[in-house]
């Protein structure tokens, strides 16, 4: 396990991590929230289990929406909820591809708003 310094948002945080860790040494990284503290490790086990069985770069878990939601781009017009999931956390990732891809995503600055 290596614990860094957090950034100003959720993704910043998750940059400055990658900014740091060695994927030889890692090669996978597993992001949760500190703000969900009651991880329950079967499920992280089963979720590692699935993981190791597929061959992609991640694995997110997610739920369905039940609330409205709206469209702030559209001047808060009723979106469809059925074409949005909600992503939860921990989520899994082969460490090299998704470092590359931090990397690259902490150079867009609007990135972070």
């Amino acid at each position: 396990m290596h614990i860094v310094t957090g950034g100003d948002s959720r993704m910043e945080s998750v940059c400055n991590a990658m900014h740091e860790v060695d994927s030889n040494e890692f090669p996978l990284t597993i992001i949760h929230d500190a703000v969900r503290p009651f991880l329950n490790i079967q499920s992280l086990d089963s979720m590692i289990d699935k993981f190791a069985l597929n061959n992609k770069d991640g694995i997110v878990p997610y739920i369905d929406i039940n609330d409205s939601i709206r469209n702030r781009a559209l001047g808060f017009s009723p979106a469809n909820r059925e074409d949005f999931v909600a992503v939860q956390t921990p989520q899994i990732f082969k460490t090299k591809p998704f470092k590359n891809l931090s990397i690259r995503a902490s150079k867009i600055k609007s990135f972070f708003r």
